[in-house]
């Protein structure tokens, strides 16, 4: 949603209480600049009281609009709710929460307020952002890419639409449909800084990291001050192996953000590429401390530990997590991982259930399940948490690991009967 309508502002003085009120209330509802100075504006305005229903809903939609322009969706949801309580037909309000609720990452709640929305008020906006919120929630790519054509369709001019479409080809791992569609972007505007962007991080995972460069460089020559894109140049440094560039590139990215998170995750990585492990361990934390909610960074500070071998540390780490992501199959998978190479091997097995437990048709659950038992002696039950892998999905290379591991372990008798066991 823009509640930004170009009207401008400033306060007319008036001699009468009504036209004070009035002019309030217009000035937070045409307001077009600092979002801080938009919530201080409608507050005051809110304040007031003694409005209708429908007044009061707008300027509670517009208050929890201006916290979620300032990353303070926690306080914004109250707001919401209170306008669609108010106005249950605010379509705006419907919008501006979905949105909320994307941004902290609870898509399949954003996929019904952005439906309630379009149903009031059928906008690309919000049949764009239903596309998105799907593309994320579970993964319905098809679904997803009619939804986010349709939106184009609806309104050809609205270019968020096209390059979300690009998105969610990359979040259904098919970079070079994503291409094409960044491609169509930049040609429409060569000056649009998020397709040059799209296209660059498509690039990337498409393994095509020369001409990602060249997109990003494009991307930050247009905003040269998004942390994000410096972070998405540094990953495509790193991975062309110039490492001192990559991590003046994370610095350059976290001078202007201190606390962004994708410039210190790429930054950890790059000083462990250098050799660096010990600064690593630290970039890790600090993007711990400032982050504690984070998924994402503690999935890569996750992998940053298992490559360096800090065990000890990542167990700490996923401990936390699970306070915040409590029952996480994923989180219960890597902790047995962890405690397995510790050699806490009835812990181990004991987070390895508790991810079977959270999730039945884990695969990494009962393949953690099957090598612990091996470490165990347990060698019958570890061929049927094994069979239980492969029934939901393990691939031949991960089942070689296992017999590997068995061989080694276990010795060459029930190596060769591991070995034969998938085939039976």
């Amino acid at each position: 949603m823009n509640k930004f309508l170009g009207f401008g502002f400033s306060i007319l003085i008036s001699a009468t209480p009504a036209a004070i009120f009035a002019e309030s209330v217009d000035a937070c509802l045409a307001y077009d600049a600092s979002h801080a100075e938009m919530l201080d504006i409608c507050q005051s305005a809110l304040a007031l009281g003694d409005h209708t229903q429908q007044i009061e809903s707008e300027l509670q939609d517009y208050i929890g609009y201006a916290l979620y322009r300032l990353d303070r969706c926690d306080e914004a949801f109250d707001h919401f709710d209170k306008a669609i309580a108010l106005w249950p037909e605010n379509d705006e309000a419907w919008e501006d929460r979905a949105w909320c609720h994307w941004e902290l990452d609870n898509y399949n709640i954003a996929v019904k307020d952005f439906q309630q929305a379009f149903e009031l008020d059928a906008t690309a906006s919000r049949l764009a952002g239903k596309a998105s919120a799907l593309s994320m929630s579970d993964e319905n790519y098809l679904e997803s890419v009619e939804l986010i054509q349709a939106a184009q369709v609806l309104d050809p001019e609205y270019r968020f639409a096209l390059r979300e479409e690009g998105w969610i080809h990359i979040r259904a791992d098919q970079p070079e449909l994503a291409i094409d569609v960044f491609e169509r972007a930049v040609a429409l505007d060569g000056e649009d800084g998020y397709a040059h962007l799209g296209l660059g991080r498509a690039l990337s995972d498409d393994d095509q990291f020369e001409a990602a460069e060249t997109a990003l460089r494009n991307a930050i020559e247009i905003f040269p001050q998004n942390p994000s894109f410096l972070a998405e140049l540094a990953y495509v440094e790193r991975r062309l192996d110039k490492l001192t560039d990559s991590l003046e590139t994370a610095n350059r990215a976290l001078e202007i953000e201190p606390t962004n998170d994708e410039a210190l995750v790429q930054k950890f990585f790059t000083l462990k590429d250098l050799g660096k492990e010990e600064e690593a361990v630290q970039t890790m934390e600090n993007a711990r401390s400032y982050h504690p909610k984070s998924r994402f960074v503690l999935d890569r500070s996750l992998t940053l530990l298992d490559e360096i071998g800090r065990h000890e540390l990542a167990i700490e780490h996923i401990r936390a997590g699970l306070a915040v992501f409590p029952e996480d199959p994923d989180l219960y998978v890597d902790l047995s991982h962890h405690l397995i190479q510790t050699n806490y091997l009835k812990e181990g097995e004991e987070a390895a259930r508790n991810a079977i437990a959270a999730n039945p048709d884990t695969i990494f659950g009962y393949y953690n399940l099957a090598i612990v038992l091996l470490d165990l002696d347990q060698q019958d039950a570890s061929l049927d948490a094994i069979q239980s892998a492969i029934d939901n999905g393990l691939t031949k290379s991960d089942y070689g690991d296992y017999v590997s591991y068995a061989f080694d372990s276990q010795g060459m008798v029930f190596g060769l009967k591991a070995s034969r066991f998938a085939f039976q």
